[in-house]
């Protein structure tokens, strides 16, 4: 067999298991000091990774009776919810503003990073290449992602909240994709698979970013104004297919590993005070904030199996 997509006129259904480590950006949230002075800062900024969690991706293929042509849509999904915790004497909080940061403290840093994906693809395939053993599809269509991250850090000290920052991104976009599909049978019923994609995108970012100190009292709650973003997206995957072909039936089994890139749709918000002396009289008014960009990673093993009749 010199594909793996369905014959004209046939179906093809596909379920796949992704395990994904999804990536971003300025995740680093507290400096573990190895200096007793609690207004230095030596030591390496404690980053916060996320662990590798499961999802799911649904696909349905319909050929057309051209030989040439298909139709192809995806959904994809995946939630995760990671905590790290830090503990120390000279713990030195890297989130938040200033008048809490100037001094290291004794207790612990926990930081809480979620990230809620959801991509659907909808793309027509058009054949450019075909033999007993090799095939190449070249795709174009559409590609919707809505990307949803919480980013949040605590500080305790006796086991009381005395500091905590949240920020809460989320975006959506829409826009054109294309992509290259390409399958070499190389041993019998064995081969190679790749599919290579990109595409860009138009959508809005929300953000909205809390701040709050129990030490002094001061609250910082503000949502940026709504922001429309154009940002690119990388893809690409290599695995292994085997097939196993009845009289009107053929299932295929998939194993390999995958990237994916969305280019800055994010944003980590921080913030902080214009004065740190509390005889000021505006001493409560939030001063200036700075917004970060970030990108959103992904990357893992999938394992999928396809149903063609």
């Amino acid at each position: 067999m010199g594909t793996n997509r369905p014959p004209p006129c046939s179906f093809s259904v596909t379920g796949e298991w992704v395990y994904l480590q999804p990536v971003v950006d300025n995740t680093s949230f507290v400096i573990k000091n190895s200096d007793s002075n609690r207004f230095q800062q030596i030591g390496p900024r404690e980053r916060h990774d996320m662990d590798y969690e499961s999802g799911f991706r649904i696909e349905g293929m319909y050929a057309f009776s051209n030989c040439f042509t298909d139709l192809r849509v995806a959904w994809t999904h995946l939630e995760t919810d990671d905590t790290k915790t830090v503990s120390g004497e000279f713990l030195h909080p890297t989130k938040g503003y200033p008048l809490f940061t100037i001094g290291s403290y004794e207790g612990l840093a926990k930081s809480r990073l979620d990230l809620d994906f959801d991509r659907v693809e909808g793309v027509v395939g058009f054949r450019v290449f075909n033999s007993c053993c090799f095939d190449l599809v070249i795709e174009g269509g559409l590609h919707y992602v809505s990307l949803d991250t919480k980013n949040d850090a605590f500080y305790l000290k006796e086991s009381k909240n005395i500091h905590f920052v949240k920020t809460d991104s989320r975006y959506w976009g829409i826009g054109p994709q294309i992509g290259v599909d390409l399958y070499y049978n190389f041993w019998n019923c064995l081969a190679v698979v790749g599919r290579a994609q990109g595409a860009l995108l138009v959508g809005e970012c929300e953000t909205r970013n809390v701040i709050g100190d129990l030490n002094s009292g001061l609250t910082v709650d503000s949502k940026s104004t709504d922001t429309w973003r154009v940002v690119p997206y990388f893809q690409t995957r290599v695995g292994l297919n085997y097939d196993w072909t009845f009289s009107c039936l053929t299932i295929s089994l998939e194993g390999g590993y995958e990237f994916m890139s969305y280019i800055h749709p994010l944003v980590n918000s921080s913030a902080w005070f214009n004065n740190f002396d509390p005889d000021v009289s505006d001493f409560d008014l939030p001063g200036n904030s700075v917004e970060l960009y970030s990108h959103a990673n992904l990357h893992g093993p999938y394992v999928g199996l396809t149903l063609t009749y």
